[in-house]
Parts: structure tokens; sequence; C-alpha cells
């Protein structure tokens, strides 16, 4: 408005001063306008109204050089604000929208004190479990943080070690009170405590090579199976008490050594190598029924089922088979309530064929969300299917090697 008024006096005045006000009008609005956005900018960071975290033991630091971890609203902030005040960027850590710099302690108050800066924390050297502890405890040299080498939270810290007596064949199933339960290769079974202590052992049972850890039911009762010793093409399915003794075994040829449990833990479920589930009664190990699969060409399956959090069972094929060409993977959903009332209780059926492309399927499926994974590690390829229906979500094939599934 005071534009307007100054431009309508001009002309009952000199031309020099109407030159002049136009002049004076052109540069105020560019200038007020830069003016606000400049404020709105520099104002972002502290809108919230929450000062920059600044680990204490470093401001309590004796005078010198110290590296830190500065965390900006950006990454790029976070450098600035470091070079502002002398410091030197050694790495960028763009994931967390922070750097690595090393800066004089007498700095580090000027360096909080600047917009865009969120934190600012000491860099420590991360160590691990088997690592010795700070100084004050074992009085060694470790750089520390509050007490801590490596991570500023409570680490991971070795409690003791086990022999085996051989090696593990499979890995460790923990139990409902804490400790966990082993399986070696010279038929021993080991009950550890949770402190890694030995609670018992139990030798002599006729088991060799297992494909899963063993699963934990009712009661801390320990199901697991492995390949017979005294009797070559047979898989001994064992069931021990928690004081070690065995409440039964079931014994068949051609299984797949490895079982899975239903979330109620009255079931067990065991996949024959070629297209069959068995159904197991948890409690006493008699045979509760078996499912055939009307899979195509699928290979041998290799892998012991898997089991949802609802019920479902999910059996996958491998499509591998010696001297056996053009087979392909093929992974079902089995609805557990139809099991016995039904000859094909299958939710869904998925046949590993992506764009005409044939692909095995060796790794064990992940349930995580409402979401299946499949892993081809030969075939390398990632298969997403939705858990309800079976629907491909996504494949993806890798460019390299896949060492494990997600």
């Amino acid at each position: 408005m005071r534009c307007r008024t100054m431009l309508a006096c001009s002309r009952t005045t000199t031309g020099r001063w109407c030159d002049s006000a136009r002049q004076h009008c052109v540069l105020v609005l560019p200038l007020l306008l830069a003016v606000l956005l400049i404020a709105s900018c520099t104002s972002r960071p502290h809108q919230r109204g929450v000062s920059p975290y600044v680990d204490a033991s470093l401001l309590a630091a004796p005078t010198g050089t110290v590296s830190v971890i500065v965390t900006g609203d950006t990454m790029e902030q976070a450098a600035a604000a470091v070079s502002h005040t002398g410091g030197s960027v050694t790495s960028e850590l763009w994931l967390i929208d922070a750097v690595v710099a090393t800066m004089s302690t007498d700095k580090l108050a000027e360096l909080a004190g600047l917009p865009g800066v969120r934190s600012i924390v000491g860099n420590q050297q991360v160590s691990t479990a088997q690592s010795p502890q700070c100084p004050g405890d074992t009085g060694t040299d470790l750089p520390c943080a509050g007490g801590r080498p490596g991570w500023m939270s409570d680490r991971i810290e070795k409690k003791g070690e086990v022999d085996l007596g051989d090696q593990a064949i499979v890995g460790f199933a923990a139990l409902p009170d804490g400790g966990m339960v082993a399986l070696s290769s010279s038929q021993r079974v080991l009950f550890l405590n949770a402190d890694g202590t030995e609670r018992l052992r139990v030798d002599g049972l006729d088991f060799s090579q297992a494909a899963a850890p063993p699963v934990i039911g009712q009661a801390g009762i320990v199901y697991f199976a492995g390949l017979s010793i005294r009797y070559p093409g047979y898989v001994n399915v064992f069931a021990l008490n928690p004081d070690g003794s065995t409440r039964w075994t079931y014994t068949d040829t051609n299984l797949v050594p490895g079982p899975a449990i239903s979330p109620d833990g009255s079931l067990l479920y065991i996949n024959r190598t070629k297209e069959k589930l068995y159904v197991l009664d948890a409690e006493h190990g008699a045979k509760r029924g078996e499912i055939s699969l009307p899979a195509q060409a699928p290979g041998l399956t290799t892998l012991p089922p898997t089991v949802g959090a609802d019920g479902t069972i999910y059996v996958q094929t491998s499509g591998q088979e010696p001297d056996v060409k053009n087979t392909v993977a093929n992974v079902f959903a089995i609805d557990p309530a139809r099991l016995f009332v039904d000859n094909a209780p299958f939710r869904w059926h998925f046949v590993a064929q992506v764009n005409s492309i044939l692909y095995p399927l060796d790794a064990q499926p992940v349930l995580t969300g409402d979401a299946i994974y499949l892993t081809g590690l030969k075939g390398r390829v990632f298969i997403a299917l939705n858990q309800s229906d079976g629907q491909l979500r996504f494949s993806l094939a890798a460019p390299g090697k896949i060492l494990a599934p997600p």
C-alpha cells in the first residue's frame, strides 16, 4: 500500500523523486520475500523446540581432538556444520543423515548450536561379544563409552561354551525355560541351561543327519528326526521328555528328517521325499493321516514343512531329481481345518514357472507379514507370493550367487 502512495505522490513532485521511488518499490518486494524465505528455512530444525542431543562424555572430555558422529536434518547439513566449526568429515553415513568427523572438543558446543544439527555422539569402536570388557572390569585399554565398548546399548556377551563332543548337525532350539537343546553328529542330544551350562545329555539314539533343528511342543517336549544309522534308508522321529527320556519314536522310509509342529502343539507334520505329507499325533506318535500332493513334475521334497501362525502348512518340492528332466518346484498351502475331512485340503497351489522359466527351490520358505518368500539358490531367484491365495507378487532374478534366503 505504501508503494502505491509513493507512486501517486510522484506526480506532484520532481521526476528524480519518482524514479527513485520506483526503484525503491521494485527492490522492497524481492527483499521482503527473501527475508521471509530465509527465516522459514533457518527455523525448520528448531520448529519442534528440541535441542540437539550431545553425548555428555564428549563435553566432559579433556581438550583435544575426538571422533564424533554428527547427525543432521540432512547429511549435507551435518557436513556443512562440521566444516563451519573447523572439523574434518572422514566418512559419510547417508543412511542416517550423518557424517563421521574429527573435531576439537572446544568446538563441540558451537557445533551443537548450528542450525540443522540434531545430535553429536562419540564414534565408538564396534567390538565382538568375545572381546575384553571395559577398564574397571578387566583393566584393558579398549575404548569405552559409558562403560560399554562398541554399541551404545548393552552388548551381547559370551556367557560360556559347551563341548558337544562332536559337530552340531543343525541349529539349536530354544526351550520354554530359556534353555536350549542341540543335536550332535555323535548321536548325542544335549540340553543346556539358559546360562550355557550343561543340564543333561542323552547318548545312543539312532540318528545322524537331520534337515532341521528340533521343535518344542507342549510342556517342553522335544521333537526331532534323523537318518537311521542302523537301518539305512529309514528315518527315525523322536519325542523326548524334558528329563531326556524317550516318549515315543516313529520310523518309516523316505521321510525328510525334520518335523514341523502345529501352533497348538497337538500335531507333527513330516514330509515324504515323494509327494506326500504325513500327520502324526504329537502326544503318542501315532500316524493320524497323510496328504497326497497333486504336483506337476515336482522333483524330490528335501525340506521340512513350514507352518504359519494361523496353522497353514506350506509344503515345497525342490523341482530337482536325479536323472529326471523338466522338473519344477511346487508349493502347496494346506488348510489345517480340512486335514481329516477333505481329500484335497489345499488353499492354493503354486508352480514355480515364471516367464516360461522352470525354477527349482532349495531353501526353506520364509513367512513374514502376509507374504511367503521362496528362494532358488541354484536358480538364483527370489519369488514372493501372497499367503492368502498364492498369487505372485514379484520374482527377482539375482545378478549373482545367492547364499541364503531373505
